[in-house]
């Protein structure tokens, strides 16, 4: 189990978002939500060499906050990861972040 997976079982997180993709190299932005509806999101990059969470350490590594930072922390990656979400993504991506 990674750090990653152990601090969304200790949090007892249920994921509510995810976007991005990828081939040799990726980028991912998943966000979970806690029992108290605390939102957390973390995003990673990488190449074939890595994966997802493998630059997660602890909980601390996690962002968080409420609908609207998560809002603007997605509208921030996307804007730096245009490779990896397409516009139409983004759009979707932001009406499902609006229903959570």
């Amino acid at each position: 189990m990674t750090a990653l997976d152990e601090a969304v079982q200790q949090l007892q997180l249920v994921e509510v978002f995810a976007a991005g993709e990828g081939g040799y190299e990726w980028s991912e932005f998943v966000a979970w939500q806690a029992p108290s509806g605390r939102l957390y999101w973390f995003a990673d990059s990488g190449c074939s060499c890595n994966g997802y969470g493998d630059n997660f350490s602890t909980v601390a590594d996690f962002s968080d906050g409420d609908r609207d930072a998560l809002e603007r922390a997605f509208r921030a990656w996307a804007g730096e990861n245009d490779y990896y979400c397409t516009a139409q993504q983004v759009i979707e991506g932001l009406e499902k972040l609006r229903r959570i």
